[in-house]
């Protein structure tokens, strides 16, 4: 049966919907100028007793103070990146090093797309330093050097967003000129294209590599360059606005210096430490207005720091409103697809359960992304390291690499390999497999796997890190691990356990037998709630499941410590079903964003932010901003 909220009629209604249930009034004028009044009235008295968290009296981020000291902390490195240089010459630090740096930069270009963005940061935000000799190697580099587009979402950005800015910069310039043959005119033309139906796209659907801890750094960065520079003020305003989602979006599901839950593509190292991500620097310049290089990443805060871009202070007021629990939905999409799927875009319901003390969050499983998918953790807020819990099925295939890279199927996996060691590693911690299927209801999730005689790997894996205050295997079955005050429970679906101590973890590994169902079960709570003697005590059955799914019963039934019936059905991996209590869980393709600070239905574009009794409003259809 066709869902007709996923079709573009329904999407359609649904934003004609969203418009009318929020814009419209059908008031008399006296009795709205009287309304009127009462709500500011009642708005003035609740600003003046917002807790701290809910305050938007938030200092826009970053000061001036903060821009000289990422400036400077980059200008003091020595390292051989473009950014460095933009630095040393803006703060007038160690110069002759910084003009080798821009020498070798321009005689051995290097990196295609990563050449392009950086090479347009430099150009424009030193642009008072060079004389006419820097002004035309740059200029010849657009002749002499062809980047290469790149094949994913971000290298699209990177690309045109400096094609753009160099062709406005050099608008003479003939077919002739161009690495690619095009005049400028046409190069601008078709930056401009890709832009402004980028922009519209990802209001109304979300980027396709989204939330990214390793990669949103490629996305803010080639914007606020684009956004300081365009000489086109309705792109600017634009621009401006999609940096705000981009940045609201991540504030949503951060904690503590963490982003929390399931992400489209994750790190190696960043998996398994969340404040490691590269993500984190932009988090603590934008919402704790403070420098942290976690990841080493200094270069691309060049562009930030110069900027003339402020993180408005309700989204900083979102990324710390953590008085008190609440469910944060998105409807995500997947990378688009090229084999092996009826879908060009497959949409994913991500969903989060965020605290003061954890965040617990999720998409569905399947492949959404190639590679570096990770579909649930749990990430505490302690300021411990390795502070996450997280599973996978460790799978790779051609099929795989086939649904979303153009090259031949069984050659890919090759050449994945080599540039993204961990692939093929049946150790390795981060990515997603079609025999996954994740439900989840508030602190509570179940991941189910049913993996076929062709997989790659035949088992599941799970990472609990040495970092935990405490660890339990109880007799009962159950796995009670706390940290600070947060406490998880884990019950594995699986005949079979194996337990490997690593460097910084312990491996729980689980055996998936041909044709039968393995996973586990995974139930939060904090110390607000109930001690961690009296947690554990809560859990002395365990979940009844099968070991085979079947048609005339649940797949899995368990009960919360609070009385809960969670309960799965279904006899095919990608068509089980969530009931709670009894009532089937739906997947939500209407909206956007869904929660206390977010709101927007799929398709309007158009974005609420809400922080205590504050609103702003991102309409990408009249390309305004109001609060």
């Amino acid at each position: 049966m066709v869902n007709w909220k996923r079709t573009a009629f329904g999407r359609t209604a649904a934003a004609a919907r969203y418009v009318a249930q929020r814009y419209v009034c059908c008031i008399p004028a006296p009795a709205l100028l009287l309304l009127c009044a009462a709500l500011c009235t009642m708005r003035a008295a609740a600003q003046s007793q917002e807790s701290p968290s809910h305050r938007t009296a938030w200092p826009a981020t970053p000061s001036a103070e903060l821009r000289f000291k990422a400036l400077k902390a980059v200008a003091d490195d020595r390292a051989n990146f473009l950014p460095v240089a933009a630095a040393k010459l803006k703060l007038n630090i160690d110069t002759a090093f910084a003009w080798q740096l821009v020498d070798t930069f321009l005689t051995h270009p290097v990196g295609d797309m990563f050449w392009l963005y950086p090479a347009v940061g430099f150009y424009f935000h030193c642009k008072d330093r060079l004389n006419s000799y820097w002004r035309g190697r740059f200029r010849g580099m657009m002749k002499s050097y062809s980047p290469y587009r790149g094949d994913t979402e971000n290298h699209y950005l990177m690309y045109y967003s400096a094609i753009l800015l160099f062709s406005q910069e050099w608008p003479e310039l003939g077919r002739g000129d161009w690495f690619n043959g095009k005049s400028s005119a046409e190069n601008y033309a078709d930056a401009k294209e890709y832009i402004d139906h980028w922009i519209d796209d990802v209001a109304a659907n979300s980027v396709t590599e989204w939330d990214s801890p390793r990669y949103v750094y490629l996305y803010i960065t080639p914007l606020l360059v684009l956004r300081d520079f365009t000489n086109d003020p309705l792109l600017r305003k634009r621009v401006d606005m999609m940096i705000e989602y981009l940045l609201a979006d991540f504030a949503a599901e951060y904690l503590n210096g963490s982003y929390c839950g399931a992400h489209s593509r994750h790190g190696d190292n960043s998996v398994i430490d969340p404040r490691r991500a590269e993500a984190g620097t932009y988090a603590g310049f934008y919402f704790e207005d403070s420098l942290a290089m976690p990841n080493g990443l200094g270069n691309e805060l060049t562009f930030a720091a110069l900027s003339g871009f402020q993180c408005p202070p309700i989204i900083r007021a979102i990324a710390h409103d953590r008085d008190t629990a609440f469910v944060h939905t998105e409807l995500k999409r997947s990378r688009a697809k090229m084999r092996s799927s009826s879908e060009r875009y497959t949409l994913a319901g991500k969903y989060d359960f965020m605290t003061p003390d954890y965040c617990l969050g999720s998409v569905p499983g399947g492949l959404l992304q190639p590679i570096q998918q990770h579909s649930w953790d749990v990430t505490f807020a302690s300021p411990k390291p390795n502070n996450t819990i997280f599973g996978l099925h460790p799978q790779w295939s051609a099929m795989e690499a086939g649904m979303f890279f153009p090259e031949e199927p069984e050659l890919i996996v090759g050449s994945i390999a080599r540039t993204k060691g961990s692939y093929t590693n049946e150790n390795k911690w981060v990515g997603g497999s079609p025999y996954e299927h994740i439900v989840q209801y508030r602190n509570m999730l179940a991941a189910l796997y049913a993996i076929p005689a062709e997989a790659s790997t035949h088992h599941v894996d799970l990472f609990l890190p040495k970092s935990l205050d405490e660890c339990d295997r109880s007799d009962s079955g159950w796995i009670f691990c706390r940290m600070g005050d947060a406490f998880v429970a884990i019950y594995p679906l699986a005949a079979e356990r194996i337990w490997m101590e690593e460097k910084i973890n312990w491996r729980l590994r689980l055996p998936a037998p041909v044709d039968s169902l393995t996973g586990y079960v995974v139930e939060c709570a904090r110390a607000a709630e109930l001690s961690f003697a009296a947690f554990r005590e809560a859990h002395r059955e365990p979940p009844r499941w099968c070991r085979t799914p079947r048609t005339d019963e649940n797949v899995l039934d368990v009960r919360t410590r609070t009385g809960v019936r969670f309960s799965v059905a279904g006899s095919q991996l990608d068509s089980l079903t969530l009931h709670v209590n009894g009532s089937a869980v739906n997947f939500d393709a209407v909206h956007l964003f869904n929660g206390p600070n977010m709101y927007s239905i799929a398709g309007s574009r158009v974005i609420e932010l809400h922080a205590g009794n504050r609103k702003r409003i991102l309409d990408f259809n009249r390309n305004t901003i109001t609060e």
